[in-house]
């Protein structure tokens, strides 16, 4: 039996100024019934057993550790600024070796204003598979632990549904929120600095140059980075907020969020996105905003001008990560960069025409003869001339397959899918959440269970929206 209170340690966090935080402790989820645990990332990166029988009362709360904590922090909501707002239903318990433990609707928070501090199930079965579905197909991510739910304790969204904690895990949960609290709210200069000696020991601790530009420097490129990646493999954040953009780039808070069905530029998967703000086409274009006001923010402590420079950096780095991840998709290994961006720019445009299912796309050219036209009629909602036109045309770049397999997962968790997950665990069936567990974290390898998702998504769930309730 694991013994909790002397595994996991207090977290680095709590050395910085107490302005920063709250200690708070869990609120016990009642009659809580363990769903599901990762048993791969419990054993592997935190050194622990997942067959401990107390594993369940931990993530419920049931088990009080001292120094358990709530951060505040900042930041531009839809693009108004909110002077502080903070963890609303997330509560950290510790560090277990490099990695930060913080429970996910563990109750009220200093800072949870108006809300209840829970979590519904649906939410909490998105987040606990999305986030390994990420790291598997090698998008930097946080990480899930394990799930608890509650069939007896319910909370009122669009109508009364059973409550839900997931514990998750990060080297990090500092936000660009954090600076923006510390340095635009607060207007304190040492609180930026204390921040900025955090980001390097949890996220960067090998780094010789410990400055506040250099740290936006690695924020910078890091964030390029996954936001390509976000582009390359139809992912939708939805609520792309400063204070859920981490310093170390990881996707984090997964709230209304989708993989791309059939594609379109101006999709976005947060039916509470009324302008389009965070729609597919606009991710790298707030990436920047974002990264623009995380500057303002490390500017009261750090050399303004040089950060500011520093943003030019953005795009020329986004791109040539989107267009190697794309290229890597395809299976090409282009060298002149003029005929690569003509070939990327008339693909996208080709999917938008024929209206293609984004990533059964992927899957068909990777496993299918790309020359059988029945099956990409499959994949179409319109005219399949612009991107049969378009296929012709790659096909006589030789695209090697053996790479397309090592980029191109087979199984992609479609939000219809996912309901219907969260609908089989509402009634009962938890088996069900491991076995899906499994097929996120394999994603490359097949599964008969995925012949039932083959092709497009059925009628009225493509490209299926999420309230930010979810």
């Amino acid at each position: 039996m694991e013994n909790w209170q002397e595994i996991i340690q207090k977290s680095g966090y709590l050395n910085l100024d107490n302005a920063l935080y709250s200690k708070v402790n869990p609120t016990e989820l009642n009659q809580a019934k363990l769903l599901g645990l990762n048993a791969s990332f419990i054993e592997k990166n935190l050194k622990l057993n997942p067959k401990d029988e107390n594993w369940k009362s931990l993530l419920a709360g049931e088990i009080q550790i001292e120094n358990s904590f709530s951060m505040a922090y900042s930041g531009h909501q839809f693009g108004h600024y909110v002077p502080q707002l903070g963890d609303g239903r997330a509560i950290n318990v510790g560090q277990v070796g490099s990695w930060q433990l913080q429970l996910k609707g563990a109750g009220l928070t200093p800072y949870s204003r108006m809300g209840d501090g829970l979590a519904v199930l649906r939410s909490s079965i998105r987040e606990f598979l999305m986030a390994e579905y990420m790291h598997a197909i090698g998008i930097p991510s946080s990480r899930s632990v394990g799930i608890v739910a509650s069939f007896s304790q319910l909370a009122q969204r669009e109508t009364l549904e059973p409550t839900s904690i997931v514990m998750r895990a990060s080297p990090s949960w500092i936000r660009f929120g954090s600076f923006q609290y510390a340095g635009i709210s607060l207007g304190k200069k040492k609180l930026v600095q204390q921040l900025t000696e955090l980001s390097f020991s949890q996220g960067f601790p090998k780094q010789a140059d410990t400055s506040g530009e250099h740290l936006f420097s690695l924020a910078l490129e890091n964030t390029a980075q996954t936001l390509a990646k976000w582009q390359a493999y139809g992912f939708m954040h939805g609520v792309m907020n400063t204070d859920n953009f981490s310093i170390l780039g990881l996707t984090i808070d997964y709230g209304p969020f989708g993989m791309m069905d059939t594609f379109s530029w101006n999709h976005s998967p947060n039916t509470s996105d009324y302008n389009g703000r965070y729609r597919y086409s606009m991710q790298p274009i707030v990436g920047k905003w974002n990264l623009e006001k995380l500057s303002e923010a490390l500017g009261v402590a750090y050399n303004k001008d040089r950060l500011e420079k520093k943003l030019e950096d953005f795009y020329p780095s986004f791109q040539k990560h989107l267009t190697q991840a794309l290229l890597n998709r395809l299976g090409l290994d282009l060298k002149q960069e003029d005929s690569t961006q003509k070939l990327l720019e008339s693909w996208f445009m080709a999917m938008e025409e024929s209206s293609v299912d984004f990533n059964g796309f992927f899957v068909f050219l990777t496993f299918e003869d790309p020359l059988d036209t029945q099956k990409l009629k499959q994949l179409c909602g319109k005219d399949l001339k612009p991107i049969e036109n378009w296929i012709q045309r790659y096909l006589r770049l030789e695209p090697n397959k053996e790479k397309m397999k090592k980029y191109n997962p087979v199984f992609v968790p479609k939000n219809y899918m996912l309901q219907k997950i969260i609908k089989q665990c509402s009634l009962g069936d938890f088996e069900v959440l491991q076995k899906w567990l499994s097929l996120c974290q394999n994603p490359f390898l097949m599964d008969p269970i995925l012949e039932e998702y083959k092709g497009r998504s059925p009628e009225n769930t493509d490209n299926y929206r999420l309230s930010c309730s979810s």
